[in-house]
């Protein structure tokens, strides 16, 4: 297995362009495209730069399984 070298939303921005419209995430009755989770991902980043947590800021989430 070869290493790539991307960041998870390099990895994510690529599935966008190639299967956008795809349901990305499904669990219950809960589903989400790629495209919504891309923006979902913005918006989360950008609330964690408010809180002063940026680039080369190592983090972690603790929560329990789910979207």
């Amino acid at each position: 297995m070869e290493l790539i070298s991307k960041t998870i939303g390099e990895c994510l921005k690529e599935r966008v362009h190639l299967s956008g419209r795809c349901t990305a995430i499904e669990m219950g009755g809960f589903h989400c495209t790629f495209e919504q989770l891309d923006r979902f991902s913005d918006f989360a980043a950008a609330r964690m730069e408010e809180d002063g947590v940026g680039k080369g800021t190592h983090a972690g989430i603790w929560c329990a399984n789910g979207p």
